[in-house]
């Protein structure tokens, strides 16, 4: 191999200039020879020592003093320009990361600490070479100093001319002079060399492929021929830790050239461990091989928890990552082009995953990833991605049996566990749902997500997000392993006439749906097998022992009964009327009101009016300033009447122009009005229109005049 034998070569180059120098000194004094290794072996003692503070001089020597060098220099990044002071190199380099942050859009309170970090790693890399310098300047002075002693020496010798010569003393002091000074100029190339080598051959970081692409084959071949070397297995690969694994010229030059970060020392070699044990995971993919073109590669490949391991256990060891992550989620956020969450969400959605321990992040993301990775959803979510258009119809049919399927729901409730663990997670999932659910371009799911998506971030706070995920999938998974048509439900626009109807479904799978919305019921219709809240004990949670849903679940209780259209309007009333009852102050109560609220009113909703329902009396008593036409549609008022203006904008629209309050707010509406679909019709004759989302309303009596739909 070409590349052992030239690093042969120079170990050969290596050896002989040590044998050259061992032979130099049979002709000199070993006194001599002695003085110029004690001096030599104490400069780079001194000088390793006070590495920290040489460069310390060299990064703050005032640069004004030489007039060759301008006082600042422009710095243009995306057309922007940036002036960076030239006054020491320190500052310097201070406004260059400042410069850096400003032009990727980071906000300060995203940059602060990677940019303290990229300083002391700038710090730690031109240690390095600092070090290299040092050897040599080492190397000078114990020259000028052998020098002088020689002429001492021969001073000394002409006066007293007695003289003892220890001669092979010299010899070997010459020779270790000169291995100690290679030992101590290649010292920071060998340990960077080393350290990629530890990554390399680290069995932790997995290789995805059993036949290694051509790049993979390529980088092992430098790497095993440096392994190979005699240059390798002279300069510290025999001294390798068996607990670190990293050798002893690593270890020197992290202490001698270690930086500062946060009371703590920084290495170099660390980060090239962890992004090397990175790209080898990359390069055995095969990836490297496609030169740009990625449209023929296999992202499933990565769809392993090796991969998912390797990358993320190297991410977590490396201080660049975890210092940079909060500036690289700034940008993401705060990006013009962000259009992932809500332009209100940015702001304390920043704040909050710039906060973030991104080593507990990392953990969490990373358990998540495996999950879904054993439940198959991830290959099956890449194959989609990728799929060209005419196969995307089957591939969704495996994307959605990876999540809800019964062989996988086990995997992805795991992954939901660790969303209550995660900032990133359970601050970032609620807002990109909220993004979706306030979008222009509503689907059916978009529709659900409205009604049960909080619409103010710092509500989002009040959740376990995972605990509700959970919750929700699975409700939706029982349905589905039922019936896997009941996807089919969120996929069209709202409106789109080739949707499955909602309506059509329950009429067909009533039960399932129930089950999976409320759980069982005995004989006596009680609800069984739950416990002091009422949240259902049983295999899988049910819908409404989310918290998040019943928050919600009036309104989401109409958006899924919006496509029934019942000609009886008693049949209406009779469902708000039940609506009406469900409420309760304490939630347990509650939660059992609307589990078993909701089969009555699916049952009456499905089944028609109860026999026992003659008219509007036998539901609740009609005021004597209400009264209801034959066919029980228009209400309409004998004499004036007030209602609360929350109950008009509790049911989703503004309060309409054109009608007097009265002292307390109370909104008045004339005798002789009445309301259909136009609108509210004044005895005069003027109709203000009522600017509702979908089907007619009108004014009930219930203990307050509130909407309803019919």
């Amino acid at each position: 191999m070409e590349l052992v034998m030239i690093l042969n070569i120079v170990f050969f180059a290596i050896i002989g200039l040590v044998i050259i120098s061992a032979v130099i000194g049979l002709f000199r004094r070993s006194f001599v020879t002695l003085v110029g290794l004690v001096v030599f072996v104490i400069l780079i003692a001194v000088f390793a020592l006070s590495l920290g503070s040489i460069s310390n001089f060299v990064l703050q020597y005032d640069l004004t003093t030489i007039e060759a060098i301008p006082t600042t220099y422009d710095l243009v990044i995306n057309q922007e320009t940036y002036t960076i002071s030239l006054e020491t190199l320190e500052i310097a380099l201070q406004d260059v990361l400042h410069a850096v942050s400003e032009a990727a859009g980071a906000s300060e309170a995203g940059s602060a600490d990677f940019e303290e970090y990229i300083y002391a790693l700038t710090v730690n890399i031109g240690r390095y070479f600092t070090f290299g310098l040092m050897v040599f300047v080492a190397w000078f002075i114990s020259g000028i100093a052998t020098f002088i002693t020689r002429i001492v020496m021969w001073i000394v010798s002409r006066a007293n001319p007695k003289k003892r010569h220890i001669f092979f003393a010299s010899s070997a002091f010459s020779a270790l002079k000169t291995t100690v000074a290679f030992f101590a100029m290649v010292m920071p190339f060998t340990a960077i060399a080393n350290a990629v080598l530890v990554a390399y051959r680290d069995p932790q970081n997995a290789d995805l492929s059993d036949t290694p692409p051509a790049s993979m084959q390529e980088v092992a071949t430098y790497v095993d021929a440096y392994d190979q070397s005699l240059l390798s297995k002279l300069m510290f690969s025999w001294t390798k830790s068996p607990t670190t694994g990293k050798t002893l010229d690593i270890t020197l030059m992290d202490w001698i050239a270690g930086a500062e970060y946060k009371d703590e020392k920084i290495a170099f070699t660390d980060e090239l461990i962890a992004f090397t044990g990175i790209a080898k995971t990359l390069a055995s993919s095969g990836i490297l091989d496609h030169e740009g073109d990625l449209s023929t590669f296999d992202w499933s490949v990565f769809a392993q928890e090796e991969a998912v391991d390797t990358i993320f256990n190297n991410l977590k060891h490396s201080h660049l990552v975890m210092s940079g992550s909060p500036l690289l989620m700034s940008i993401m956020l705060s990006s013009a082009g962000n259009t992932l969450v809500d332009e209100s969400f940015i702001e304390p959605l920043t704040t909050d995953v710039v906060d973030a321990d991104y080593v507990v992040e990392f953990a969490a993301l990373q358990g998540m990833l495996n999950s879904f990775i054993r439940a198959g959803a991830f290959t099956a979510l890449l194959d989609f991605i990728f799929a060209a258009e005419e196969d995307r119809a089957a591939l969704e049919s495996a994307l959605y049996e990876s999540l809800l399927g019964e062989d996988a729901l086990p995997d992805v409730r795991e992954a939901f566990a660790f969303f209550d663990t995660s900032i990133i997670l359970s601050r970032m999932t609620p807002a990109l749902l909220a993004s979706m659910a306030m979008g222009e371009n509503q689907t059916n799911i978009n529709g659900f997500l409205e009604q049960i998506i909080p619409t103010e971030y710092e509500d989002f706070a009040d959740y376990q997000w995972g605990h509700e995920m959970d919750v929700i999938f699975s409700s939706l998974a029982s349905i589905y392993q039922d019936d896997e048509t009941f996807v089919d439900f969120f996929g069209g626009a709202a409106g789109d006439e080739s949707s499955p109807s909602w309506q059509e479904y329950l009429l067909n799978h009533k039960e399932s749906v129930l089950d999976a919305f409320t759980g069982p019921v005995d004989t006596s219709e009680q609800l069984v097998d739950v416990d002091e809240n009422n949240v259902y004990q049983g295999e899988l949670p049910v819908l409404l022992d989310s918290d998040l849903i019943m928050e919600a679940v009036d309104p989401l209780i109409r958006f899924m009964f919006r496509d029934f259209n019942i000609e009886n309007g008693i049949a209406l009333l009779a469902f708000e009327a039940q609506m009406a009852a469900l409420n309760d102050p304490d939630p347990a109560i509650r939660r059992a009101n609307y589990k078993l609220g909701i089969r009555d009113m699916l049952d009456l909703l499905i089944d028609g009016v109860p026999t026992d329902y003659d008219n509007i009396e036998d539901i609740f008593p009609i005021p004597d300033t209400i009264v209801v036409d034959e066919e029980n549609n228009t209400v309409t008022t004998t004499e004036e009447i007030v209602i609360a203006p929350e109950n008009i904008t509790d049911a989703g629209y503004d309060i309409p122009d054109g009608l007097e309050t009265d002292e307390e707010g109370n909104i008045i509406i004339p005798a002789g009005s009445y309301v259909d679909e136009d609108g509210i019709h004044l005895p005069d004759g003027t109709i203000i229109p009522l600017e509702v989302p979908s089907g007619r309303y009108h004014f009930i009596p219930t203990m307050k005049f509130e909407y309803a739909l019919f």
